[in-house]
């Protein structure tokens, strides 16, 4: 079927249509008019907090997932916003660059952003900590090379992820309230970063990744126990990272 789809754009579909829009029982507010569609690679990674978002909130999007090739490296990231993925196109004309601007917009708009002020921040820190550890993460999941990948992830598994894990564990520690959540006694934006990211690290590295870490474990399962994040995981297109 991916065959017929142009080789630089693709949108991925539940069922048979070429193009996903996703919609779910509404949480949150309605749209009031507003279109949306998503642009983004078939990954997980910086795109899955948005499409949770969406899902959370009842909103129907459409879910464009861009193939990353050499057109896109060589012509479509020039005709694309700030040459970025995720985008988020909003009716017609507006568009939103940068993951966490987009899910920052879409947190106000549909009950996710922590009214709290020092909240607020809580949950810039804890995004940005996670796209540092991504950032340190990003060479090993590009490696094509087998045994120069292995040494990627050797530090990753004995350097870099025994640094920030306890960190994320007590920050959720003493940040978290009673609920269980990262920040406060709701369900934040952040949330879905911390259990996107948690969830994509052990899928591949494994379980044990988390083992000495009680509460990212806790986290991850409440976070993918919600049903609306729950159906919508059942349907998306199965990705590595």
């Amino acid at each position: 079927m991916l065959s017929a789809i142009p080789k630089c754009v693709r949108t991925f579909a539940a069922r048979d249509s070429l193009q996903h829009i996703w919609r779910s029982n509404r949480l949150f507010a309605t749209m009031g008019g507003d279109s949306y569609t998503l642009k983004y690679f078939n990954f997980r990674v910086l795109g899955e907090p948005i499409r949770w978002q969406f899902a959370l909130a009842g909103v129907p999007f459409t879910d464009q997932r861009i193939a990353r090739d050499e057109a896109w490296d060589a012509e479509v990231k020039y005709k694309i916003g700030w040459g970025r993925l995720p985008l988020l196109v909003i009716g017609e004309k507006t568009e939103i660059s940068q993951s966490a601007a987009i899910s920052r917009h879409l947190a106000t708009k549909y009950g996710l952003m922590p009214t709290n002020e020092l909240h607020k921040t809580r949950c810039d820190e804890l995004v940005d900590n996670l796209q540092d550890m991504r950032l340190l993460w990003r060479p090993y999941i590009r490696e094509s090379d087998p045994v120069k990948k292995k040494i990627l992830e050797k530090e990753m598994v004995e350097v870099n992820f025994p640094f920030y894990l306890p960190r994320f564990e007590d920050f959720i520690k003493k940040m978290g309230g009673k609920e269980g959540y990262a920040v406060g006694d709701s369900l934040t934006w952040a949330d879905l970063y911390l259990a996107n990211f948690i969830e994509i690290w052990t899928d591949n590295h494994g379980k044990e990744l988390i083992a000495s870490y009680p509460l990212l474990q806790q986290h991850m399962k409440k976070i993918l126990d919600i049903p609306q994040i729950k159906e919508w995981n059942a349907k998306r297109p199965v990705t590595k990272f």
